[in-house]
């Protein structure tokens, strides 16, 4: 990018061709732990390792991260700056703050005091800094040009001629296999070796020897999915399909207008035993079930397993076979929890074919066989009813939350097996009810609601409280999106979404129309999908946390159980007993 600097380090790299040490362009690394510190000085436990690195104080100001410009500038022009982004750039804005308050120095030049990262014109906020870079990081454009930056990074332009050619040569200590340490005698020298490589960054292993390939457009994937669809499709044989379309509530918002028609993308199954115009047994819990399947549990202890396809842009069912159908057995739940929010207190291992059931009238939960439907374990620890619990992605370890004002934090193993479990940690700091729980391992968090008014946010691997968020009232549904953000539905005289980072900064608020007994949140982040008494699917938009809602849906009866299946379709439990299922439409340019 700038072509007198480059031809600074091409001068030395000749003036280094008859000498002992190999021959490079950079002396310094674009990854370090000086980098990494330089960027997170604002954030603990990087506080305190930065002024660790620097002798016991912060380094010179003027030196220091304090505006994007100024950083820009100095990889650009300066010799000795060489610098990578680090991931922070693209989710955590809190890195740009002095939340802590800290004295980070007067610059040299003007004298002017340090603290927030000073940003480009162009964002008015660290949360929009984030968003739009993250935004260019999966632009197409980014991911047309992907596989250059692999070929830097982890490939054949890593080292030797290749990487010269390509400007991107650094010292030698830095490349894998480059110097046998063990092999060296003297102390002092190979000490020395070990701290520059320890201190001075590293390059990551060669990975690939030869041009890696373009990733395929949007476009390219899109065609060879349906490709791909279509060939399944035609060794699946006939199946019987019991679909019936649902009208699509338009939303005043003229973004609606250009997503495709859904009309025929939508269909409803009734498949209880006993289900008929007079007795609706509904559904509280609906879960994705293997490839094609959707595990339905009913308010009586019935589980159903109906089938869907997708054929030539219709969604059906086939008919399940329920003559053998029947009620899981010593399952009374009880009358403290509302069937609108029973499915908190469920949880599915698909694997295992086993299931954690709570809200039992005699304050237990239930390991239970999906197959036999026999309880394979009955657990009392509690001192209150099991309102809600929630499983880690790994499906390792359960927390479970109650009416006892306590959340248990639980290794599944010691679950499944015949015994006397004890929980890993108890959480404490509510007063109330526990309603809800969300839990995620990437983040280490667990995420509580209460009717306290309080969302507590809890370390996962030790039980630590880290803070606690306030509401205006109950918090009945949580999630916690891949960008760490926590939502929480508060149940008032107006209810209301709300958004917080992992930090605790209030990111956004939006009144819902009508209750919402059921929400889920895309892998990608990007969309909240909620549903409520007025039997309205929404899709909302977490991106740019704005909770805008993109696009929406009416179904027949209100909704009690939301599940998003293989992120392409949402499988929705009905209060009338019906399960409902919805294409999602591509929401690529919202």
């Amino acid at each position: 990018l700038n072509p007198d600097r480059l031809e600074k380090y091409i001068d030395r790299y000749n003036a280094l061709v008859d000498s002992e040490t190999p021959g490079f362009l950079y002396g310094t690394h674009y990854s370090s732990p000086a980098v990494v510190l330089f960027y997170l000085v604002r954030l603990e436990p990087f506080t305190t390792s930065a002024i660790e690195l620097q002798g016991g104080t912060f380094d010179h100001a003027s030196r220091m991260f304090w505006s994007i410009e100024d950083t820009w500038k100095g990889c650009l022009n300066n010799s000795m700056d060489v610098k990578e982004l680090i991931p922070e750039f693209f989710y955590n804005p809190e890195f740009l703050v002095n939340t802590n308050n800290l004295n980070l120095g007067r610059k040299a030049s003007d004298n002017q005091s340090i603290s927030d990262v000073i940003l480009p014109p162009w964002a008015t906020d660290p949360e929009k800094f984030i968003h739009i870079h993250r935004a260019a990081l999966e632009s197409e454009y980014v991911s047309s040009h992907l596989n250059e930056w692999i070929d830097l990074i982890f490939g054949f332009k890593q080292r030797g001629d290749e990487a010269l050619e390509a400007h991107n040569l650094f010292y030698y200590l830095t490349y894998e296999g480059a110097v046998d340490v063990d092999s060296i005698q003297d102390d002092l020298e190979r000490a020395s070796i070990i701290d520059q490589i320890s201190s001075f960054g590293q390059t990551p292993t060669q990975l690939f020897n030869s041009p890696h390939p373009v990733r395929m457009t949007k476009e390219e994937s899109s065609r060879n999915k349906r490709g791909f669809s279509a060939s399944i499709a035609e060794g699946l044989g006939n199946i019987i399909p019991i679909a019936s379309p649902m009208k699509k509530k338009s939303v005043s918002s003229a973004k609606l207008s250009n997503l495709p028609d859904s009309t025929n993308s939508m269909c409803e199954i009734s498949c209880h035993p006993v289900q008929d115009s007079e007795i609706n047994v509904p559904i509280v819990y609906t879960q994705q079930y293997g490839s094609d399947k959707i595990f339905t549990f009913y308010h009586d202890g019935t589980i159903i397993k109906p089938s869907y396809r997708v054929s030539k842009g219709i969604l059906s069912f086939s008919a399940p076979d329920t003559k053998d159908a029947r009620p899981m057995p010593i399952l009374l739940f009880s009358d403290e929890i509302s069937a609108k929010y029973l499915h908190n207190c469920f949880a599915l291992i698909r694997s295992k074919q086993i299931m954690f059931i709570a809200g039992q009238w005699d304050n237990s939960f239930h390991c239970t066989s999906t197959k036999s439907l026999e309880p394979l374990t009955t657990v009392y620890i509690h001192k209150g009813i099991v309102k809600c619990l929630a499983m880690t992605k790994d499906e390792k370890m359960l927390i479970t939350g109650s009416a006892d004002c306590t959340c248990l934090i639980w290794d599944i193993s010691s679950l499944i097996k015949k015994g006397n479990p004890k929980p890993k940690f108890i959480l404490y700091g509510h007063e109330r009810d526990v309603n809800c729980i969300a839990v995620n391992v990437d983040f280490d968090i667990i995420a509580t609601g209460s009717d306290d008014h309080s969302c507590n946010l809890y370390c996962l691997y030790d039980g630590r409280l880290e803070q606690s968020l306030n509401y205006n009232g109950p918090v009945l549904l949580l999630k916690i999106s891949s960008f760490g953000n926590i939502i929480a539905y508060i149940d008032t005289e107006i209810p209301h979404l709300v958004i917080h980072s992992i930090n605790g900064k209030f990111l956004a608020k939006s009144d819902t129309i009508g209750r919402i007994y059921s929400m889920c949140v895309s892998a990608c982040g990007k969309y909240l999908y909620t549903a409520g008494d007025r039997g309205c699917v929404q899709i909302r938009s977490l991106y740019k946390c704005t909770l805008e809602i993109l696009h929406q849906w009416e179904c027949s009866s209100s909704v009690l159980s939301l599940d998003v299946v293989n992120e392409k379709y949402l499988s929705v439990g009905l209060e009338n007993g019906c399960l409902q299922m919805l294409i999602i439409p591509d929401l690529y340019n919202f």
